[in-house]
């Protein structure tokens, strides 16, 4: 609904995977959406990452995004560190380090599997999420 996503606001997507849900915001509500996950997934490495598969589907889809308003950007984030985010600026760029963007809207899909993955997240949710 559109009352859940205003023009201005800022919505993170926590443990993003492929992007379909961040995208999917970005695109019908034309607002910024900040899509991250996590560098070690399943000791994935260079172009089988799935920080380099999420960046591959932010750039195919920026144009769709940004014609109906919207923003994407790729985060890594761990959990365990949320203070140290790094941002992926570009396909085939190492990821710096970046400021927090505090959101409105926070998203996740099917990423509790543990109790400490558990307390992680709501760790993360509370220092990301606007108060």
């Amino acid at each position: 609904s559109p009352e859940c996503f205003p023009a201005s606001g800022r919505v993170l997507e926590l443990g993003a995977g492929c992007g379909l849900l961040g995208l999917s915001v970005a695109a019908a509500y034309g607002v910024h959406v900040t899509v991250s996950d996590f560098k070690g997934h399943f000791e994935s490495t260079g172009s089988d990452s799935v920080l380099h598969n999420l960046q591959v589907n932010v750039v195919r889809n920026s144009r769709l995004i940004k014609d109906r308003g919207g923003d994407v950007r790729v985060v890594e984030l761990d959990w365990a560190e949320p203070d140290a985010p790094k941002v992926w600026p570009h396909l085939h760029s190492s990821p710096v380090p970046c400021e927090v963007d505090v959101a409105d809207v926070v998203l996740a899909t099917e990423v509790l599997y543990t109790e400490e993955g558990t307390r992680l997240f709501v760790s993360t949710v509370v220092q990301w999420l606007r108060r």
